[in-house]
């Protein structure tokens, strides 16, 4: 067993337990010594009889050159509609995408080698030919058009459906030539591109009880195993369209918890790559932290009172302190956030003032709505995943205890990420629920739509909101939404700008740096979209 898992169960009990009482453990591993007897040497006279040990002929058997990246947690799955930090760090030597961003962010062609708009609606995309599936499926437009209208049929609701209009479609136009239509404009669709992974269309029809236990893509290298609760091996596809891109041969996920485990893994080399360290595991080793597109945030269920009620979600953020989280939980590697996107961002708005830390005006917020019969007592579920790092979980401890502190009643729940995921994603929202989920955001798309079609628009994955609640909200990004170039940038501004000030359904924290550390002799320089791609790493 490797010396560094532990148990997933034990593990989040323990930080809960050891943050809950504020106390600090040493703890100090002690052994008993062990005694070893033994018997002085038989003198004799007589002399040993010594024999060469036959010749065997063997092979050396080759060492494969392996490259091991350490995360945070398993991946539920390998579902090719997940867009999370966790897929785009698992998924990207095996699924392409038609479109992928360069070291500066720029988009770039992959699957795609061009594509133009043909009117307002319609986006025509030419394929790169000479590309084969890992099953050895041909890779064509029918076979693109097909995976596209998975990924974006509503009914399959993927996390990343909300990334197009609802409605968007895809058809060949001849083997390879494809057609993208939205219902209304929306010139972002290349960029949303980005997030769908181009699976085989025969593995995914195959996969019929939706497990995703395994991915079949075009990339430079293929599914070899997943060993639940330890690895995930992908091995070279000597087939790539794009020739040997590496003398890596195989790429090895593996996983722990614990932010300082997966930095010893990396110090001892056990692991070529840690990705997404705390701060506190930057002192010694290699470390490069580099900004990103992610903040730290929560978001609220607003059907049900008291969360309904805006003058408790407006509480909830002036209670957040988050210039002390930036400065003691995150060491420096942060700074705090006006709103969910970053300047790299269409759609970012710098006139969206800092939210202050202000708990006696949190106070008098709770104070008026109760005086007004809004049931500010009611138990309110925060929920976070119990694999959640020690910073984001002394993060909502932070958090919790500071809107209890101003007249509130917040709990935590922690489950295992699928229940969770599960939980999260649970529209329309339960009559009987109050929940505050934690999220970390990443607008990799680089345009605010993303963001708000996941977060604010009704329908989102990530949504609570309804049209009785933000019709002006979805009236403003409907207009938004079809604009493209400096006109686009200044509506999705507005837009941005009306959520933080009259809808309130997410409380931005911070804006955070990725940290990664090396082992020795390994050259990586990370990127802004988390991938880590065999050819950009080279190994001693």
């Amino acid at each position: 067993m490797n010396k560094f898992h532990t148990s997933r169960q034990e593990n989040w009990l323990w930080k809960l337990s050891t943050l809950l009482i504020l106390a600090a453990f040493v703890l100090q591993a002690c052994g008993s010594a062990t005694t070893v007897t033994t018997e002085p040497p038989v003198e004799t006279t007589e002399s040993p009889i010594v024999t060469e040990p036959p010749t065997i002929a063997t092979e050396t058997p080759a060492q494969v050159k392996r490259l091991v990246v350490v995360i945070g947690e398993e991946p539920p799955n390998l579902d090719p509609g997940e867009g999370t930090i966790i897929a785009l760090n698992t998924y990207r030597n095996t699924y392409e995408t038609l479109v992928a961003h360069d070291a500066s962010g720029a988009l770039v062609p992959l699957l795609a080698t061009s594509w133009e708009q043909t009117n307002d609606t319609t986006w025509r995309f030419h394929l790169r030919e000479g590309v084969k599936f890992h099953d050895g499926e041909p890779f064509n437009a029918e076979a693109v058009a097909w995976i596209l209208n998975y990924l974006y049929d509503p009914d399959n609701n993927k996390h990343i459906l909300g990334n197009v209009p609802t409605g968007t479609t895809a058809a060949s136009v001849d083997e390879y030539t494809i057609d993208v239509t939205t219902p209304e404009p929306f010139p972002a669709l290349p960029a949303a591109l980005f997030f769908a992974n181009i699976a085989s269309p025969k593995a995914v029809q195959a996969d019929t009880d939706g497990a995703f236990r395994t991915m079949v893509g075009t990339g430079p290298y293929k599914f070899k195993e997943w060993v639940a609760g330890e690895k995930l091996v992908v091995e070279k596809f000597p087939e790539y369209w794009g020739g040997d891109v590496s003398d890596i041969q195989e790429v090895e996920y593996t996983w722990r918890n614990e932010s300082a485990i997966r930095s010893a893994m990396a110090e001892t080399g056990e692991a070529n790559i840690a990705v997404a360290l705390d701060p506190a595991d930057t002192k010694s080793g290699n470390v490069i932290a580099i900004p990103i597109s992610e903040t730290p945030f929560i978001r609220m269920d607003l059907p049900n009172p008291p969360l309904s009620d805006i003058r408790i979600r407006r509480a909830i953020c002036l209670s957040i302190d988050r210039q002390n989280i930036a400065d003691k939980l995150y060491g420096g590697y942060a700074v705090p956030a006006t709103q969910l996107i970053g300047p790299n961002v269409v759609g970012y708005n710098k006139d969206i003032p800092l939210i202050p830390y202000d708990p006696a005006a949190a106070k008098a917020l709770i104070e008026e709505a109760k005086a007004d019969g809004v049931p500010v007592d009611k138990k309110i579920t925060v929920y976070l995943r119990s694999t959640s790092d020690n910073t984001t979980l002394q993060m909502m401890l932070a958090i919790l205890a500071a809107a209890n502190e101003v007249g509130l009643n917040l709990n935590l729940e922690l489950n295992e990420a699928a229940k969770h995921q599960a939980i999260a994603r649970q529209l329309p929202v339960p009559e009987d629920r109050l929940a505050i989920f934690w999220g970390q955001h990443g607008n990799e798309m680089q345009d605010a739509s993303f963001t708000i079609q996941a977060y604010y628009m009704p329908g989102g994955i990530h949504s609570t909101l309804n049209n009785e609640i933000g019709q002006k909200f979805v009236e403003m990004y409907q207009v938004a939404s079809k604009l493209s170039g400096s006109e686009r940038q200044t509506a999705l501004a507005e837009v941005m700008k009306y959520q933080a000030d009259n809808v309130v359904a997410t409380c931005p924290i911070v804006h955070i740096q990725y940290i990664y550390k090396l082992s020795d002799g390994v050259q990586f320089q990370p990127r802004a979209d988390h991938m880590i791609l065999a050819s950009e790493v080279k190994l001693p």
